[in-house]
């Protein structure tokens, strides 16, 4: 009998309109919404309803734009300038950001050639001159250190082989210099502050470009062997001879350009 009645009243109410309109879920069809996909700049892909759902880039390129404008980690790289300097030849860079804002680094210069010009300009050289550093960032927009000051060291150590032809030379006490082959050695300490900047190119973030320029100090200390070996007076330099360009101290001046690559 309960049966009965039961069927009665959902036959009753199937045909009766206004139940259909006491309801509104009955007249709007049920919908189920899929998730769409993330945008590049937001969360990676995820797992819902066990349905996966794809990204419009792979991963890598997702987090690209979330990356700040600092890799810490290793740079390997060589100085430009070192080519067309005086005393010149191949160099190479090495250096490792610690933090964002602090890194440490060695720029070792290989002497293979000199662009002196004068009469006694040597017909070889070799030699080695290594600058370490260490530079500090600063904090710039949206994360990013660019721009850095810090201090830099120099030690230069060059063996020349030329031969004086200039019977006019002299020494500082009048007598000629005879002409033959010279040797000289040139051994050169220094350091600076310094200041540069730091710019990525590309989007990978890989090369990077690196101008510095600094202001300091340096001492300069140079040997002379063979045929027409200065007095030992004009042999060594010494601080009272401050701005002499040859010997004792001198105002210091480094410059760089150098080529970076991330590793």
């Amino acid at each position: 009998m309960k049966q009965f009645y039961l069927l009665l009243l959902l036959c009753n109410n199937c045909l009766d309109p206004t139940a259909w309109a006491q309801d509104s879920t009955l007249l709007k069809p049920v919908r189920h919404h899929r998730p769409f996909p993330p945008r590049p700049h937001r969360a990676p892909p995820f797992q819902g309803d066990g349905v996966t759902v794809k990204p419009f880039h792979n991963l890598k390129e997702i987090y690209h734009y979330q990356r700040p404008d600092y890799h810490i980690g290793l740079l390997l790289g060589t100085d430009v300038l070192s080519l067309v300097e005086p005393d010149g030849g191949p160099s190479v860079a090495a250096e490792y950001r610690l933090f964002k804002f602090l890194s440490v680094g060695l720029t070792t210069t290989f002497l293979l050639y000199s662009t002196g010009g004068d009469d006694k300009a040597p017909t070889t050289i070799s030699g080695i001159r290594l600058t370490p550093d260490i530079k500090f960032f600063l904090p710039g927009k949206k994360d990013a250190y660019h721009l850095f000051f810090g201090v830099q060291g120099l030690y230069k150590q060059a063996k020349y082989w030329g031969h004086i032809n200039n019977k006019d030379e002299k020494y500082p006490d009048g007598s000629f210099v005879p002409e033959g082959n010279y040797r000289r050695s040139k051994y050169i300490w220094g350091i600076s502050p310094t200041f540069g900047i730091q710019h990525y190119l590309g989007k990978a973030q890989r090369l990077q470009l690196e101008f510095t320029v600094g202001f300091g100090l340096r001492y300069r200390y140079e040997n002379w062997y063979g045929v027409g070996t200065p007095t030992d007076g004009n042999n060594r330099g010494k601080w009272l001879n401050f701005f002499n360009p040859d010997i004792g101290g001198n105002i210091h001046i480094p410059l760089s350009l150098r080529f970076v690559y991330r590793l």
